[in-house]
């Protein structure tokens, strides 16, 4: 079983420099960004996070899906689990025990979710954030199987849009 991760950080790497500890979770995992992000570049090269360039995540909005389907796209064909995980989320040491028990024919998510606004919110959330498949399955964190859905939806020019209709296929 591998989990090969992709994260989206368009001019947002003062939060993902917090999420750092995130690599530990994965195979492998993707930082998308555009060629003039020179500090998500920077900070990718200085962590020796792997990283790629999408021109069409900021064609006419956040075109999100499409950031995520160039990371699929760089990462090859041989991919197993895939997780998209936001810039400005930092996951728990508890998250690689659940991997035994996930079921290729679900999407899952993190309970627990509220609005980060600041650094600091980011680095004070102590709230709950184990693995369910039970509700809405947002945005920020979702971990789904590639043989069920080998592509994100990227119909939407704002985020929350692919998010939903990802969510939405299981």
């Amino acid at each position: 079983m591998t989990v090969d991760a992709i994260t989206i950080c368009t001019f947002y790497s003062d939060f993902l420099k917090h999420c750092i500890s995130n690599k530990k979770y994965f195979d492998r995992w993707l930082i998308v960004t555009v060629p003039h992000d020179t500090q998500t570049i920077k900070l990718c090269r200085l962590y020796g996070l792997h990283y790629c360039f999408s021109n069409r995540i900021l064609d006419s909005g956040f075109r999100k899906g499409a950031g995520i389907n160039d990371g699929i796209t760089a990462l090859g064909k041989d991919l197993d689990w895939i997780c998209v995980v936001d810039a400005d989320v930092i996951l728990q040491d508890e998250l690689p025990l659940y991997y035994p028990l996930l079921s290729k024919d679900k999407i899952y998510g993190l309970k627990g979710r509220y609005q980060v606004d600041t650094q600091q919110q980011l680095l004070n959330s102590s709230f709950n954030r184990t693995i369910e498949d039970e509700n809405m399955v947002f945005g920020y964190f979702q971990l789904w199987h590639s043989s069920y859905r080998p592509y994100y939806p990227e119909n939407s020019f704002h985020a929350g849009g692919d998010d939903v209709q990802m969510a939405n296929s299981y």
